[in-house]
């Protein structure tokens, strides 16, 4: 009874070819022009078969709960995941995840029925209720940027609505422009940060706080630094940064992000951040001191620059180290970064040196980049007002 009622709604005829001696019909098929596929078998019982299993088998798809964006969100992650090897950037997005999306009720709306109107309402309002700045904004909505363009990629939806949305630039929050002492370290501090270093160095007999002077002659990324080998130092002048140090998630299968510890990758957060940095004559002073000291207390010479007893150093090692000098030397406490960023600032107060052969020390692609998060006074008030005072002079003979 069933079987006939299935091949009662069946609207193709069924035909037998003489030519090829086969029953013929077609079936359903909403992604061929024609929008039906031919289907042929020896047997007339197997052609009824046939579509006995391709109706139920609809039927069956058709009684399925409709992919919501809750339901979809695990399978765009794991698809995410494949495409990196920065565990990090996929913590940062299940993290957006769990703020903006997950008891929103976006998250329960079929795909089908996100309209770029509901997306567009939808964006703009969490752009107001979180005063998202364009950066911000940009993570956040990655997960429906990308997550609906993968959907429609696997027919789950016939377009992407995200497409046509638009978020008034005006609308973005200004991030709050810090003074440049707050970016950079200033000259003078870092003459007081270097002894509070080389003191810390003496107490502690651990080399890690050498990484404070390093750092203001190399400007690598503190997750480069700790990664630095003796063997990188390709001649007498010049180190190559290849590798860096980075936080080691795991994405489970129910989507849980299970955090590892550390570990070293062989490459760095760009192509362009494989180089080579010109070690200085401090840097090599700096270097030598942490060479000998290793050889001296049995530990290894030919591998990790930053070693102690426990192993080789981490970034929260180094970042530790610099905020005790800051303390010691009685300067505001700073992140690690603000060493990378004080390296590029003296090179570009220099005058002297090409931006390009900047940008190539720096790991950058764009001298955009350099100058607009690289770029900050490292001179105090007082020597910020003779500099403008001699610039502003006639000179003597006019």
């Amino acid at each position: 009874m069933r079987k006939k009622q299935i091949l009662a709604k069946h609207r193709f005829p069924i035909t037998y070819g003489k030519s090829d001696n086969r029953w013929h019909t077609y079936v359903p098929d909403e992604d061929r022009p024609n929008k039906r596929k031919s289907v042929a078998k020896r047997k007339r019982e197997d052609l009824e078969t046939y579509l006995v299993n391709f109706y139920q088998n609809r039927e069956k798809n058709s009684q399925k709960q409709p992919e919501t964006l809750e339901s979809f969100y695990p399978v765009w992650l794991q698809h995410k995941s494949l495409q990196t090897t920065q565990n990090g950037y996929i913590k940062r997005i299940h993290s957006d995840w769990e703020k903006y999306y997950a008891k929103n009720p976006i998250s329960k709306i079929p795909l089908a029925e996100l309209t770029a109107g509901y997306l567009d309402d939808w964006c703009h309002r969490a752009v107001k209720e979180f005063h998202l700045t364009k950066t911000q904004y940009y993570n956040m909505s990655i997960i429906l940027r990308q997550g609906l363009q993968y959907a429609f990629d696997t027919r789950l939806i016939p377009s992407n609505p995200f497409e046509n949305v638009k978020v008034d630039a005006k609308l973005f929050t200004k991030p709050r422009r810090k003074a440049d002492k707050e970016e950079v370290f200033l000259y003078e501090e870092q003459a007081a940060l270097e002894k509070a270093a080389y003191e810390e160095f003496l107490k502690s007999e651990c080399t890690f706080s050498l990484a404070v002077p390093l750092s203001f002659q190399l400007g690598t990324r503190v997750g480069e630094c700790v990664a630095l080998k003796f063997s990188d130092i390709t001649d007498e002048n010049y180190i190559h940064v290849q590798r860096m140090e980075v936080d080691d998630y795991i994405l489970t299968e129910d989507n849980k992000i299970l955090a590892r510890g550390h570990k070293i990758v062989e490459h760095t957060k760009s192509d362009a951040g494989d180089r080579e940095i010109y070690l200085t004559k401090k840097a090599k002073t700096i270097l030598r001191t942490i060479y000998d000291f290793n050889k001296e207390h049995g530990f290894p010479t030919d591998g990790f620059i930053f070693v102690n007893e426990n192993g080789n150093a981490h970034r929260c090692s180094i970042d530790y180290r610099l905020r005790k000098c800051c303390r010691m030397a009685g300067i505001d406490e700073r992140s690690t970064h603000k060493l990378r960023k004080s390296y590029a600032s003296s090179l570009i107060d220099s005058g002297e040196i090409n931006i390009k052969q900047i940008m190539r020390m720096m790991g950058h692609t764009s001298a955009k980049t350099t100058y607009g998060n690289y770029c900050f006074n490292r001179k105090g008030k007082t020597k910020t007002q003779e500099a403008i005072e001699k610039a502003l002079s006639l000179p003597e003979k006019v």
